[in-house]
This record gives structure tokens, C-alpha cells and sequence, in this order.
């Protein structure tokens, strides 16, 4: 009786604790422009309860019935404490943190300025910041560093592209990309892909990847008309302004500084939860169709007496005798047939770093190599990294700063285009198909490819879907880019309040694209019926840009409480692309990937896209 009383008890101590707790809910917004703030911290003070705001800036949290104060914090932005009271509803705009406004920036061309002398919006984002997120792609470690940038991935494979937006999407055009400045010299980010429908998936990355995360010493977004206006057109979406520790000219270097680092982390996939209760079918009868919602597993033999699903290769695969089932074939669970699609990937990441500095000036040389192995077979990132950059103080009033970058990046990844839910909708894709596999499918020990013809081999009777793992080993996309970029700049102080400064910068790459697709898949799209002939792609681009600036700047103090700052001057920048390349279809010999084993050869895609190009653009902006 006891045990009776104290169980109802402690029942209604649940319950009355239960009813005692209220949802508060809100959206969080930027006092600046009252754009929502994704990744906000809102937490109940004084508890480990809390959550952060979703893409709208909207948050829900379970608070006392009274009382209780949230507190929201995000980087950049001051803090603040709301008490709850009574409400059930509560908004609130965050500014920039107050402490940030004595801060001296680096802004447009290169110009540095005090925080609260600006007139516009711009977050700074430290090396330690950088460090504190390790990412092999720095777009990528700029997630959650500054309100109202959106990062959007175009797979979570190792070196995939990845696109940039800072406050939202602002073009009819299309481009809706920032503008990229090393060193205060535009470089080009794009992915100049050859794939230039979206369905057949992204083959190059975006060309922020040649950047080094080790070798950044600042990174400056800005933001609004009045950040980007000296940049011209090309700053209308923003601007990222990155700071390498070679242009940094040695500013915190003691007379001499070295340092060596050593990163070693574990790639893997998340997979969402699969259910493991019924087999492929429908409406609770099996069947070899694309579906899981056929017979439960329950060990009998389904109503309809299957076959077993690869029992057309019988022939083919001797070595499997339950291949030949033509009947009593029972569907068990194969709990980790996607799982088991997946790897361990690594990242590993060594950097050395050396400078020193004197009276007359100073000097800065980084290497750093990279070496990344994603959660597929077949998906591999290489990077080699070398900078050199320093100051020369050849008069009292002259001087020379000059960063020279090389990097070479080698990317390769199985194909991953768009997937329409039942198949690929345009090239191959491993993802397409893969996370509809039914689960009683053994697609990590059953065969995927026929011995003789190399073809793809799967359950489906119809040979209207390719296994993922034919993919892995007979699709295959890559991107090989040798780029330099570099700038030298002259400054002459005419007085202490109005200096001269004549910038050249150049960055010119040269990258070789590829695409390989062996004959024997099955399952595209009519538009797309190529890729099941065997289909090769070999593209060649080479981009230069060369940027001239002059800039005159006037920096002077009229009284204790007032400054002039001007800018005066203009910039040239010409733009070169030349691309060059060649597809073929109708793959003669199976696993020979020539141009000369194909029956057709072209300077056009399959969609009838021309592989070759010839651009230059020039433009002045003189202000």
C-alpha cells in the first residue's frame, strides 16, 4: 500500500511539474536592417536549457510557467538579457557589440579606419576565429562567424563547391557571389564549371578553395552600397576582404617568429535513421519495385512466393547458389546496407610559418599541405599551399609591400548530381538512388558489376536503376588547378595626412576539368541518355586577371572631434578567360578512358553546350 501511495505521488509531482512549464517563442532580427539572424544562442539564465534560431531567426524554448530571463549572444553582437514575465511572445533586434566600435578594420582598398568612424556594416573575423572552426574550404569556416552570410553546400563531399550569399539574394542577374580581395586585389572565385546544367551536379569547385585557412591573418566582410561602392559593380553583392599573414607585412611579428602546426580529424557521414520492418513493395505486398513499404519482415515467405531479387543473375554469379530461388524466397533485414556505403574519411593538415622583421622592414613564408579523404570511395582532396610576402622601407617617405601565393589543388569525387527520388535527373549520382534502397537489398555484398561486359548489376528486373556502388568505381569527376596570385604595391607619403599608393595584382590559374563515366549505366533521364553509352570530358581553362589601382588617401585630424577621410584615385581590371574542350560518347572498349576509344567526339556536351569559350572583360572605375 505504501508503494501504492508513493507511485501516485510521485505521478502527480510529473504531472504538476509538467504543467508548470509554458513555450516562449520569438524571432530575432538585425537592429541594422531588420534582417533575421539565423544561429542565435537563446538561453534560459542560469540553465543549460536552450537553442538557437532556425534560417528565419524564429526560436521556441520551454521557459518556467513564471518568471525566468532569456539571454540571446552571437558573435559580433552584443548580448542581452529579456526577462520573460508573463509573455509568451518575445522579438528582439541585436546590435553590433559596443566594444567592437574602438576597433581600427581594414576596409575598402585596402584603407584602414576605426570601427566607429564607419558608416556601414563590417565584422572581422580573426585567425583564431578560423582556427577555432577547423574547414579545408574557408567559405565554408565562415558559417555562423557573421550575421546574414548564408552558406549553402553543394554536397558534404570533401572540396565540393559551395555558394556565398551576404543578405540574402539581391540579383535578377543570377550572380549573387560577393567579391573575393587577397591583399586588396580582386581574385576569381568561380567554379567555371563545364557542367553548366544544375541536374548534372557540380564537377569544380569553387575557386575560394585555393585559399589557405592556415595562412589568413583577417577576414572583413562588408556589407550595404556605401562598404563595396569603391569596388564598383563587382562589390554590389559584398565584399570579402581576407588579409593573409604574408600581406599583413609582418605587423605582429617579433624579430623573428616561426611556428609549425599539425591537424589530424575524422570525416564522417551522418545518416538518417532507416526503418528496418518492412522489405521493398507496396501497401504491404513485396515487390521488386523502388519502395519500402512492402512485406514485414517477419521470416515466413510473402504471400505471392518471390523470387529472390537477383535470381536473373543466377547464371552470372554461380558463386551465390540462392541466386537461383525462382520461389520461397524470405526477405530479411539488411540493417546496415547504407551505412556500410560509407567510409571513414581523415583530414590531415601540416603548416609551417616563418617570419621575421626589423627597422627596414619584414618578411613572411608559409607552406601548408593538405590531404583529405571524404566518406565515399573515390572522393580525395589535395592541396599544396606556398605564400611569400613582405615590406621594404626604402626612404623615409617610400616604401614597397609585394604577397606572392601558389597553390595547387587536386580534387576527384564520384559524380553526385541532382536526383529526382527514383533515379538521377541528369549525370550519374551516388546519392540519387542510394538512401531508397529497400532494406532487404544486400548492397554491400552482392555483386554490383557483370564480369564479362563491366556493366552495372542490381535487383531491379526492369535494369532501369544503377547500383551506387557500380558508381564508385566507374564514374568519376576531377579538377586539377596550378594558381598564382600576387600583388606588388609602392606607397609615397607626400605629408602625414595624404599618401599615394600604386597597387599591380595578378591572379591567373590554369585548371584542367574532367569527366568519366564507363558504358553500362542505366536509369537517365532521355536528355541525359548519353552517360549510358560511356561518356568522357575533358576540359581546359586558363583565367587571368590583372588589376592596376592608384589611390590617393587623405587622412587628416581638422580637430579633437573631427576627421577627414577622402579617397581619391581609379582601378583597372582585365579579365581573360580561355576554355577549351572535347566530350565523347559511345565508349568502344569497356574501362579505356581516351578520346580515341569513342565513336563520337565533339567540342559540344551532350546538351549541345559549347566546351570552348574566349572572354575579356575591362573595367575602370575612377572615383
Amino acid at each position: 500500500m505504501k508503494k501504492f501511495l508513493l507511485l501516485c505521488f510521485s505521478f502527480v509531482f510529473v504531472l504538476s511539474s509538467w504543467a508548470q512549464e509554458r513555450v516562449v517563442s520569438g524571432q530575432v532580427t538585425s537592429d541594422e536592417d531588420g534582417t533575421t539572424l539565423p544561429g542565435v544562442n537563446v538561453v534560459l539564465k542560469g540553465t543549460t536549457n536552450g537553442t538557437v534560431t532556425d534560417i528565419d531567426g524564429n526560436y521556441r524554448l520551454n521557459v518556467p510557467s513564471s518568471g525566468g530571463t532569456l539571454v540571446f549572444s552571437f558573435i559580433g553582437l552584443q548580448t542581452q538579457e529579456i526577462a520573460i514575465g508573463e509573455r509568451s511572445t518575445i522579438d528582439l533586434a541585436m546590435g553590433l557589440d559596443v566594444k567592437q566600435l574602438t576597433e581600427v578594420v581594414v576596409t575598402a582598398q585596402g584603407i584602414e579606419r576605426d570601427r566607429k568612424s564607419m558608416g556601414y556594416a563590417s565584422t572581422t573575423i580573426s585567425a583564431s576565429d578560423i582556427a577555432n572552426k577547423p574547414e579545408t574550404d574557408i567559405g565554408r569556416a565562415l558559417q555562423g562567424r557573421t550575421p546574414g552570410l548564408q552558406i549553402l553546400n553543394s554536397s558534404g563531399l570533401a572540396g565540393s563547391g559551395s555558394k556565398i550569399n551576404i543578405r540574402g539574394i539581391s540579383s535578377v542577374s543570377g550572380n549573387t557571389q560577393p567579391l573575393w580581395v587577397v591583399d586588396g586585389v580582386p581574385i576569381n572565385t568561380g567554379s567555371n564549371d563545364s557542367n553548366q546544367d544544375f541536374r548534372d551536379g557540380q564537377i569544380s569547385p569553387t575557386r575560394f578553395l585555393d585559399i589557405d585557412p592556415n595562412n589568413i591573418e583577417t577576414i572583413n566582410i562588408l556589407r550595404g552600397l556605401s562598404a563595396t561602392t569603391l569596388y564598383g559593380s563587382q562589390g554590389r553583392n559584398g565584399v570579402i576582404l581576407v588579409t593573409t599573414k604574408a600581406g599583413a607585412s609582418g605587423k605582429q611579428t617579433r624579430n623573428f617568429e616561426a611556428s609549425v602546426s599539425q591537424s589530424l580529424f575524422a570525416v564522417e557521414a551522418i545518416v538518417p535513421e532507416l526503418q528496418n520492418k518492412w522489405s521493398n513493395g507496396f501497401d504491404g505486398d513485396y515487390g521488386e519495385f523502388f519502395s519500402n513499404w512492402g512485406y514485414v519482415f517477419d521470416g515466413n515467405v510473402p504471400p505471392n512466393d518471390p523470387r529472390h531479387p537477383y535470381s536473373e543473375h543466377a547464371a552470372t554469379f554461380p558463386e551465390f547458389p540462392e541466386f537461383q530461388m525462382l520461389s520461397g524466397y524470405i526477405p530479411t533485414a539488411q540493417k546496415d546496407n547504407v551505412n556500410d556505403f560509407f567510409t571513414k574519411g581523415s583530414s590531415s593538415n601540416t603548416s609551417l610559418n616563418l617570419g621575421a622583421r626589423n627597422e627596414f622592414g619584414s618578411i613572411n613564408f608559409s607552406y601548408s599541405h593538405l590531404d583529405e579523404t571524404g566518406f565515399v570511395k573515390g572522393n580525395e582532396l589535395q592541396r599544396d599551399n606556398f605564400s611569400l610576402g613582405g615590406t621594404a622601407k626604402l626612404t623615409d617617405k617610400f616604401s614597397m609591400n609585394s604577397v606572392f601565393n601558389f597553390a595547387r589543388t587536386d580534387f576527384a569525387t564520384p559524380p553526385a548530381g541532382a536526383g529526382t527520388g527514383s533515379n538521377s535527373a541528369g549525370a550519374p549520382s551516388i546519392f540519387s538512388n542510394l538512401f531508397f534502397t529497400p532494406r532487404n537489398i544486400d548492397l554491400t555484398n552482392w555483386p554490383y558489376q557483370n564480369p564479362v561486359t563491366g556493366a552495372s548489376v542490381y535487383y531491379r528486373n526492369g535494369n532501369d536503376i544503377t547500383n551506387p556502388r557500380w558508381l564508385l568505381d566507374n564514374a568519376k569527376q576531377s579538377s586539377v588547378t596550378n594558381r598564382f596570385f600576387g600583388n606588388v604595391a609602392l606607397n609615397y607619403d607626400f605629408t602625414d595626412w595624404f599618401k599615394l599608393t600604386y597597387r599591380l595584382g595578378l591572379d591567373t590559374y590554369s585548371e584542367k576539368q574532367g569527366l568519366a563515366v564507363n558504358k553500362g549505366a542505366v536509369g537517365f533521364p532521355a536528355s541525359a541518355i548519353a552517360f549510358a553509352t560511356g561518356l568522357l570530358r575533358t576540359v581546359d581553362i586558363t583565367n587571368t586577371i590583372l588589376d592596376h589601382s592608384l589611390i590617393g588617401t587623405f587622412q587628416k585630424k581638422l580637430s579633437s572631434d573631427l576627421d577627414l577621410t577622402a579617397i581619391v584615385g581609379g582601378n583597372i581590371r582585365i579579365d581573360d578567360l580561355v576554355q577549351s574542350g572535347l566530350e565523347s560518347t559511345g565508349q568502344v572498349v569497356y574501362g579505356l578512358l581516351e578520346h580515341r576509344n569513342f565513336s563520337n567526339t565533339a567540342p559540344r556536351d551532350f546538351r549541345n553546350t559549347s566546351l570552348s569559350n574566349l572572354n575579356r572583360t575591362q573595367r575602370q572605375i575612377w572615383q
